[in-house]
């Protein structure tokens, strides 16, 4: 059971590391994109990656 919680928590945290770099690129395109498309995108990806940071820590929770 442990084994496999450590694969989720790596396939968790390599999709957290995934999103966090978007959303890096993202807000630094904010300063010549400023449409609403490009908004709309950002906050999906920041709620994503909120999503998945919320997992990792239920998971790391659980296993103490």
């Amino acid at each position: 059971m442990a084994k496999i919680k450590n694969k989720a928590v790596k396939k968790l945290t390599k999709e957290h590391e995934y999103y966090s770099k978007k959303v890096d690129e993202i807000e630094k395109e904010r300063t010549m994109y400023r449409d609403f498309g490009h908004k709309a995108l950002l906050i999906k990806l920041k709620k994503t990656k909120l999503y998945i940071k919320d997992q990792l820590d239920r998971l790391l929770k659980n296993e103490a």
